[in-house]
């Protein structure tokens, strides 16, 4: 696949720098937004990587705090996590009490007890807050 930048001829570029310096800020936002919807998704991607990187280190903290969920979204999605592996827990640990009772094979047995161990481990990770990051992306 060719850049289509590269089917430009030379000088259009240098006009349409013109033509766009010309323009308003608003304008020039506008032709912007209209010509990023008009490319892929990985060209738009490297984009928006590049317009950021422009940015001074207070707007980029400020654009990327504004990208990111609400309180309430993430507590949302770790109560999910944390009641997904409690059920797991549970199911587990009834399996491992029912593996014993009906005398099953070790092998069934070491499965379930690997299954309870890892899924207590991880909730006691998440109770001793050892899940959560520090900020410091950029």
């Amino acid at each position: 696949m060719t850049n289509p930048v590269s089917r430009i001829p030379t000088p259009a570029p240098t006009k349409l720098k013109q033509e766009l310096m010309e323009l308003g800020e608003q304008d020039q936002a506008a032709v912007a937004a209209a010509a990023i919807q008009e490319i892929g998704p990985a060209a738009t991607a490297d984009l928006v990587t590049a317009a950021l990187g422009t940015l001074p280190s207070d707007k980029q903290h400020e654009l990327l705090d504004e990208l990111q969920p609400e309180q309430p979204v993430t507590n949302w999605i770790w109560r999910t996590i944390v009641a997904t592996f409690s059920l797991v827990l549970v199911v587990a640990t009834l399996a491992l009490i029912g593996a014993v009772f009906m005398e099953l094979d070790n092998a069934a047995l070491q499965m379930l007890l690997t299954i309870f161990t890892t899924t207590g481990g991880i909730l006691a990770g998440f109770i001793s807050g050892r899940a959560a990051t520090s900020r410091g992306r950029i």
